[in-house]
This record gives structure tokens, sequence and C-alpha cells, in this order.
């Protein structure tokens, strides 16, 4: 099996497999499903939208889709350009989100074929990816607390993804945000795109403190998307692949 050269620093979200039997079960389920797959190459020139369509543990190799509008000369030449045929792979699996890195061997009838990946990093066990906000970058929620009130109130995000959100409040706000209420109107911006949906507080709960936490805001609470049209769903789906992969390659 290839051993890609991972750094052993990497962030909690990100669980690595151990267990060579569960990391080459999860390939498995990958290439049953057809599981979807992004594949980008290290300085991100190249990135293709693709699915698992093969994996082989004997040879040691897994493949991919190769679709017919993929330039796939000038994919093979930036990994020459970048001396190194590394890719990098985030898979959507049925109950789990996989990453790993793995070195590109060429083109087949069976698609594009790449060695069997050394380690693979599981993020979440859950149906949507959620992507932990870096303070770096700030994702700022408003939305009206009491309907019919018209106060909106403002909050930094703690983390989101295509089906809810989270932030933290101050202890003595949790009487406003009991479980079971809802938020209307809530507006978050991204990507430039102004997004508007409905929200129910499904629970609030301590948070873990961070380093630059101030104001005492030690209770979390997550939020469940309502009335929110497919196509903004799918813009936040989007979006929180695209910034996970993005943190994913600042750790390998």
């Amino acid at each position: 099996m290839s051993e890609p050269d991972f750094k052993e620093t990497h962030p909690k979200e990100f669980q690595l497999v151990e267990n060579e039997a569960d990391a080459e079960a999860l390939l498995r389920d990958g290439a049953k499903t057809f599981a979807s797959a992004m594949v980008w190459t290290k300085e991100q020139e190249n990135a293709l939208l693709t699915h698992i369509t093969l994996f082989d543990k004997d040879e040691g190799v897994l493949y991919t889709w190769l679709p017919k509008d993929f330039d796939l000369k000038k994919f093979s030449l930036t990994l020459e350009n970048n001396n190194s045929r590394d890719c990098f792979f985030s898979v959507s699996l049925q109950w789990a989100n996989i990453f790993f890195k793995t070195r590109f061997i060429g083109e087949e009838v069976a698609g594009l074929k790449f060695n069997q990946p050394g380690k693979i990093y599981k993020v979440q066990r859950r149906k949507d990816i959620r992507f932990r906000i870096p303070d770096t970058q700030p994702l700022n929620a408003v939305f009206i607390l009491q309907p019919g009130s018209g106060n909106k109130i403002q909050k930094k995000l703690i983390d989101i993804s295509a089906s809810g959100l989270s932030f933290n409040i101050q202890a003595r706000e949790a009487a406003i945000f009991a479980p079971g209420s809802l938020l209307k109107q809530i507006q978050i911006n991204i990507n430039s795109k102004l997004i508007i949906m409905d929200g129910e507080i499904k629970y609030v709960r301590e948070a873990k403190q961070s380093k630059t936490a101030t104001d005492h805001m030690n209770l979390r609470v997550g939020v469940l998307f309502k009335n929110i049209r497919p196509g903004d769903s799918q813009v936040i789906a989007s979006y929180v692949f695209e910034e996970s992969r993005k943190y994913f390659l600042r750790f390998v």
C-alpha cells in the first residue's frame, strides 16, 4: 500500500482511520456506491468532480470516472510542473466524509487510476458536512428571535452545514433561546449571495471555550434550518465542501 507523507499534526475534526481494515472498508463502500468525489492538485490549479468507480485491494489501486470534457493533458502537465503526482481527495459516503492524499498513476479503460491511499481521514459521522468557521473568516447570521417583534439579533457563527448552524450565547441569554423556539428570517451572506430561511433551535448546551472566547459566551445553540429553498441549501453545501477541502489541504 502506498504511504503518502501526511503530517502527524492535523485538526481534531479530521479523525485518522488507524485500522487498515476499516480504511479499506471505506474505499470499498465508496466504489460500491459510486460515491461522489472531488480530486484536486496540490496548488489547486485543477479540480475534478467525479465519483469512485473501483477499488482493488490486491493491486492497491482505486479508480475514478473520467468525464468526457476533462482535460487530462492539462491535469498531467500540472502534476509534472509541481514535481509531484500527489492528488487530494474528498469523498462523500452515505454516513461519513473522507479525505486523503494519494498518487496519480495514469489513465486506463476503467478511468483515472490512483494508488490506494496510505492514510485516510474521516470527518464527522453525519449526513451533512459541518464546517467549523475559522476566526480569520467570520460569518454572521442575522435573525428575528420573537416573531412579530421585528427586533433583529446578530450572532457570529461557530459552524454551518447544509442543514443547520450553531453559535455561542451568554448564559444570561439562555431563557430566550429555548429548544423548540423558532428563529425567523435568518439571513446569511455566502459568497455575495444573501440566503434567507427560518430555523428551529434544537439544543442549548455548554460550549467548549476557546482561548479567544470573551464576554462569557459559554453556551452553544444548535439550529436546524426550516423553509430553506433547495437552491440555497446547495449554495451552503458547496461553500462547506469547498472550504473543508481547503482546510484539509493546510494540514497535509
